[in-house]
């Protein structure tokens, strides 16, 4: 069959490249550069809020978009409905390529979600900073097939930027500057990627030069950007703002936007939860303190703010500190906004309700009108959701505002996530056809492929996860949809029970396990809620285990499998957890383990033997967890969950048995150049 695919529009290179491609790998067609055009690409001004239109008649397929990347979504579009699998990590046609159906697909798509896309924190081992720079690029390409047209990259301080340029500071300080240095003495070094030190495989040799590593990141996420851009994405760059010092501030975003030059919108985004921000309030002086911080426009025409509880809320007072630091660099953007002009949002990464609902009309009031609002508002999809729904955001704030939900809480890394659910919920919330946006937070890819895929549908056109499971049981290959769709509710439901009764049970930061509230983290966990989350996730095994058996494509096979191994590892860290929480039961003042200005409580030889115990189970049961996880390594970033479970999961039962058990060899805790706040639960 001779075949000409014609870009009519300007601007249209890569969707007519990425349609050439696609149609060449997965049919026999011939092309030719003259003649009739079997498929047509067109830029349609007159179609808005992102929309593609597909018209084909058999013979011919017309597609219009209401830009270039609506254009290329349209391509995609009807690239999955010949057959094409998308995901996260790649593509596929598990029941082969239909061309007719392709050439007469008719459909119209209107977006829900304008922008869609992810919020890459780019901080953990587990996410794509420490992927191969031709794998990362491959990801963000993988992203635009799944109709994804944005993406946030989220900088802290030292890791993609600098707070003090030209002090000596260096960025590249990867994963908060905490070393992962390979293990030579385990199994585990063969299946890093890396010979000295876990990171950027391409920035290892460069790693203990300072100047060097700055370099290669700024380098690297520059291609990042590069390839979000070729694919038609809008790119943001989230940064927060360390000082109120306008003269800091000024020279750390005139660096950030010299560094990435090609962003196309800046964030400026509280700390999380307002950590790091000291004001003093009370319910007596919290109105006064907030005038005299962010003006008269702060307070309603009777003089008092709105939404006002009647005390402080939690984390109210580093979310107003934090404003008032973004609208002093607004005032001061001339010294440092590009000449080519960029968009601008200010962002709250707040989770308590009371302090979120003063802050949206303090934000309403105070902000530029040009300036858009951005919220990250609660740890997990179904917290987001309800943390939106307790705001009460208008039809003006759903145009105006980018919400980021998530994938895969990190709180709960190391056990298996589903988040569907939360993510339906929140994109249910806006009456309106059209919203602003949404982007998804998340860190580990293939483990999320399910979740991931969701979102992207759903924020395209919302329907309940049930309907898309079954869609997708028959997308890759899975014959029994009624058991599929079942497996997959109960793991989205074990999901949300892990988040409200398990709360940071499987945190991916050695730092926060080891101080003081880590260490009473065990003591908070009911043995109940443990069980009950094993015998689940022993539950969502055997019923994976049986679809197995309804399975008819190598992709089908491949996801079954990997949910089989990951449910198994979240058995073996559910009991891992199980043995710490032992620890309870043989003495009270179990955090004094840390406390090094406390004495320890006397503990009798039969209490001792029960932490021995405990103990060697723990940490058996930690080296079967990363022996079973490195059983499946579908990407770069199972080794690095790998890496951040050796450093984390063994140092902290080293850490907290070792001062009844002193004959224990512990590593010796690293030094970083910063940390993550422990992640804030908020349940109503």
């Amino acid at each position: 069959m001779k075949f000409m695919i014609q870009a009519v529009s300007e601007g249209l290179t890569y969707a007519k490249q990425e349609l050439t491609a696609f149609l060449s790998r997965y049919t026999n067609v011939q092309f030719e550069s003259m003649g009739d055009a079997a498929v047509r690409l067109y830029v349609d001004e007159n179609l808005n809020n992102e929309s593609y239109l597909l018209r084909g008649d058999g013979q011919t397929l017309e597609i219009f978009g209401a830009n270039a990347s609506a254009v290329l979504c349209g391509v995609y579009e009807a690239l999955a409905d010949a057959g094409v699998f998308f995901e996260p990590n790649g593509y596929s046609i598990p029941n082969g390529f239909d061309l007719q159906a392709f050439l007469s697909i008719c459909k119209e798509v209107h977006p829900k979600c304008r922008l869609r896309g992810i919020r890459q924190h780019i901080n953990f081992p587990m996410d794509i900073s420490a992927y191969p720079l031709k794998d990362a690029k491959e990801y963000i390409y993988n992203l635009a097939r799944m109709r994804m047209n944005a993406i946030t990259f989220h900088s802290y301080g030292g890791q993609w930027h600098v707070c003090n340029p030209g002090e000596g500071e260096y960025a590249g300080n990867f994963f908060y500057g905490q070393r992962h240095p390979i293990p030579k003495d385990s199994p585990l070094a063969s299946k890093l990627g890396n010979r000295e030190v876990y990171c950027i495989p391409e920035a290892e040799m460069v790693y203990d030069n300072p100047k060097e590593r700055d370099a290669y990141a700024s380098y690297w996420l520059n291609e990042l950007i590069a390839a979000a851009k070729e694919a038609y994405m809008t790119v943001t760059l989230s940064v927060e703002l360390p000082s109120d010092d306008v003269a800091a501030t000024t020279k750390m975003l005139k660096d950030v936007c010299d560094r990435y030059p090609r962003i196309d919108t800046l964030e400026l985004i509280s700390f999380e939860c307002g950590e790091r921000c000291e004001i003093e309030l009370t319910a007596e002086n919290m109105t006064e303190q907030t005038r005299m911080l962010l003006g008269d426009a702060a307070l309603d025409e009777n003089g008092k703010l709105k939404n006002d509880p009647g005390f402080v809320p939690y984390s109210y007072g580093g979310g107003i500190i934090c404003l008032k630091r973004m609208l002093t660099a607004l005032e001061h953007k001339a010294d440092w906004m590009p000449k080519r002009g960029i968009d601008l949002r200010c962002g709250m990464y707040i989770t308590n309700h009371d302090a979120l609902r003063m802050l949206l009309p303090l934000m309403r009031s105070v902000l530029p009108k040009e300036v858009k609002m951005s919220f990250l508002a609660a740890h997990g999809a179904c917290a987001v959701a309800n943390s939106i729904a307790a705001m009460q955001l208008t039809n003006e704030d759903w145009q105006n505002t980018m919400i980021y939900s998530w994938a895969e809480f990190d709180g709960n890394m190391y056990i298996q996530q589903q988040a569907s659910a939360g993510i339906y919920e929140l994109l249910s919330q806006p009456k309106t056809d059209s919203i602003f946006g949404v982007c998804i937070n998340h860190w580990r890819t293939a483990e999320n492929m399910l979740a991931l895929c969701y979102a992207a549908d759903a924020a395209i056109k919302v329907e309940k996860p049930e309907v898309f499971y079954q869609k997708f049981a028959a997308k890759i290959g899975v014959e029994n949809a009624e058991m599929f769709v079942a497996a997959c509710k109960g793991m989205s439901e074990l999901d949300l029970y892990c988040r409200d009764n398990l709360f940071n049970v499987g945190f991916c930061y050695v730092g926060c396990w080891i101080n003081r509230k880590g260490v009473t983290r065990v003591r908070k966990y009911k043995a109940a809620d443990l069980q009950y989350a094993k015998e689940q996730y022993a539950v969502l095994v055997e019923t994976f285990d049986v679809l197995l058996s309804f399975a008819r494509t190598e992709q089908s096979i491949a996801f079954l499998r990997l949910m089989i191994n990951r449910c198994q590892c979240s058995v073996i860290h559910l009991n891992c957890m199980l043995e710490m929480a032992l620890l309870k039961d043989a003495f009270e003042d179990c955090e004094k383990i840390l406390d090094e200005t406390g004495t320890l409580p006397e503990i009798s030889d039969e209490e001792r033997t029960i932490l021995g115990k405990a103990y060697c189970e723990a940490m058996m049961y930690a080296m079967q967890y990363l022996d079973l996880y490195g059983q499946m390594m579908p990407d770069r970033g199972s080794a690095g969950n790998m890496i951040s479970y050796y450093e984390t999961l063994p140092v902290y039962i080293n850490k907290l048995f070792e001062s009844y058990l002193p004959q224990l060899h512990t590593r010796k805790i690293q030094n970083s150049l910063d940390a993550p706040p422990i992640p804030q639960e908020q349940k109503k």
